[in-house]
């Protein structure tokens, strides 16, 4: 019999404590020579797993040694051995674990690393195609170059979560947003543009609240400001465009306490204030806008000779022209224009492939026309003519898919064509491509009021003698197209228009004569209220409607010879 003391305590019922007991009597005490038990104790043998005893372990140990007929020591030393393998075992596995875990690591850390750098020239990659490139490519004048690199920049961070893309990458976003609805826009894909700009503005909103003392957030939204507000401009409705364009100032000006000797800020606050004063001309504030040109014009001549401050110098400088010429100052006007195109000359001899400059040029010949035949210069205006047509021709081919390139060469043709006596034509198909272009962006006041214009004075021009039903009809048309537009902004800039049609409708002969006398006396009216730009733009005042108010209209040679004058035709 082996004994394996588990609980209570040897000889406790001889200390009075009975129920601790844990040996049988037979293990207490001796065996008498008959084998019964006497009252000598005895020194039990057994195994004591207690913790104050052997323990389990060796407790268990002597139980084997005695089943196994084993001295203990002999078991305790293999035992020993056993647990010193096991543990051998055991520390290798781990060391092979630890290893395995070791290399992944590395290959984790190695791999987020490439990741980590692969992003990084990703997004140099990135920067580079929205400044250097497209800087590149805005020469070219080539919409679906450009078109490519936004599209392009968009896969990029669309690929990617915008939980993991920093505050920069979002900025980059944004400008890529941007440049895309820049083109959308030049393409006639009005709505595109506006989900674009207004997607970007939210961003850059998000990201200017979260660090609204960094220049680079200000940026952003600055330029997000603009974008959100030029829809607004091109449709007329320049009181819903001011709301955008008075926060873009104020974030130019802010950008320029911030960081103010970048030169980035300086000519952001020059777009701005130019921007601004292309608002004040628009609103018959003539000498405000010229003021504020003035103001842009010196903070430009004061930054780096760079490409886009050349530019922006030239469009300046068309600005001031234009806005001494509706201030009836048309000497300086002329000059201004002289001067844009002199440093578009001089930029083309640098560099003969800047091709975008070319819009500039058709843009300043067709204000020179307008300023020729007001101050009757016959010999500058041919001129004018006949270099302007090769410059709107290279214009269209430039790009054919620039609405706004074709916007800019239309408006010189009609400007050359009634130049042109009448039975000439210099582009016999220029009224039904004016029509088409009006018809592909609906939203572009300039593209429908160059539509109307076309139709009333080339109507005119090209009528059958005394068949003037179709030169009606467009005059009908015009004014119910009119009265659908309710921003007052956009009613002023149909002055000229309404102008031409109440003069064209007075020689209707199935209208009473009170009628068009009536007409008359409204073209009149509009023309003694309104501001020299309108008369300018007209080439007539009040003065010239005079006899006609007081005749019978029953000559209407005479109103012809007028209407003819007022719409700038060529005279017979």
């Amino acid at each position: 019999m082996l004994a394996l003391i588990a609980d209570g305590e040897p000889f406790a019922s001889v200390a009075g404590n009975p129920e601790r007991e844990c040996l049988p009597p037979a293990l207490r005490f001796q065996l008498n020579p008959d084998g019964s038990v006497s009252e000598r104790i005895a020194e039990p043998l057994a195994s004591d797993m207690r913790a104050k005893g052997d323990g389990p372990r060796m407790a268990l140990l002597k139980i084997l040694a005695a089943i196994l007929d084993l001295g203990l020591d002999e078991l305790v030393r293999r035992d020993h051995q056993r647990r010193m393998r096991v543990q051998q075992l055991i520390s290798a596995a781990a060391l092979v674990l630890v290893s395995i875990f070791a290399g992944l690591s590395y290959l984790a850390v190695s791999a987020r690393n490439v990741a980590e750098e692969r992003r990084l020239a990703a997004e140099d990659l990135v920067n580079f195609m929205l400044t250097d490139l497209r800087q590149r490519l805005e020469p070219i004048g080539r919409l679906d170059a450009l078109d490519l690199v936004g599209e392009k920049v968009l896969d990029f961070y669309s690929s990617q979560q915008a939980s993991t893309l920093n505050t920069d990458a979002l900025g980059r976003q944004a400008s890529a947003m941007h440049l895309l609805g820049e083109i959308r826009d030049l393409a006639g894909d009005t709505d595109a543009a506006i989900a674009l700009f207004s997607h970007a503005a939210q961003t850059t909103g998000e990201l200017l609240a979260r660090e609204p003392n960094n220049p680079q957030r200000v940026f952003e939204h600055a330029q997000s400001m603009f974008w959100v507000g030029f829809p607004d401009f091109q449709r007329g409705e320049y009181m819903r465009a001011q709301r955008w364009f008075d926060q873009y100032l104020e974030l130019s000006r802010k950008l320029l306490v911030l960081d103010p000797g970048s030169s980035r800020s300086q000519t952001e606050l020059f777009y701005a204030l130019n921007t601004q004063a292309v608002l004040k001309i628009h609103n018959a504030q003539f000498q405000e806008s010229l003021t504020l040109f003035e103001e842009a014009e010196k903070i430009l001549t004061e930054l780096p000779n760079s490409a886009d401050n050349r530019e922006a110098l030239i469009n300046n400088t068309a600005w001031i022209a234009s806005a001494n010429s509706l201030l009836g100052d048309f000497e300086r006007a002329i000059d201004a224009r002289l001067r844009q195109l002199a440093m578009i000359d001089q930029w083309l001899q640098e560099e003969p492939d800047r091709a975008n400059l070319t819009d500039y040029t058709v843009t300043a010949k067709t204000e020179l026309l307008r300023l020729f035949q007001i101050t009757r210069d016959q010999a500058r205006l041919s001129e004018v003519v006949n270099s302007g047509m090769v410059a709107a021709e290279k214009l269209l081919k430039q790009d054919p898919t620039n609405l706004d390139y074709r916007l800019r060469a239309y408006k010189f043709y009609l400007g050359a064509e009634l130049n042109e006596p009448d039975g000439t034509s210099l582009s016999p198909t220029l009224l039904d491509d004016i029509r088409a272009l009006a018809a592909e962006i609906p939203e572009n006041l300039d593209a429908q009021m160059l539509r109307w214009e076309a139709d009333i004075s080339l109507g005119l021009k090209n009528r059958e003698a005394e068949d003037n039903g179709a030169l009606f009809a467009s005059v009908r048309a015009f004014e119910q197209w009119a009265s659908k537009l309710d921003a007052p902004e956009q009613q002023r800039r149909l002055q000229k228009l309404r102008v031409l049609a109440n003069l064209v409708s007075a020689l209707d002969p199935h209208l009473a004569s009170s009628e068009r006398h009536a007409r008359i006396r409204l073209g009149q009216e509009v023309l003694r209220l309104s501001d020299s730009g309108l008369k300018y733009s007209v080439h007539c005042d009040e003065s010239n409607l005079d006899p006609l108010v007081s005749s019978a209209l029953v000559d209407t040679d005479a109103l012809m010879s007028v209407i003819r004058r007022c719409i700038g035709l060529k005279q017979a």
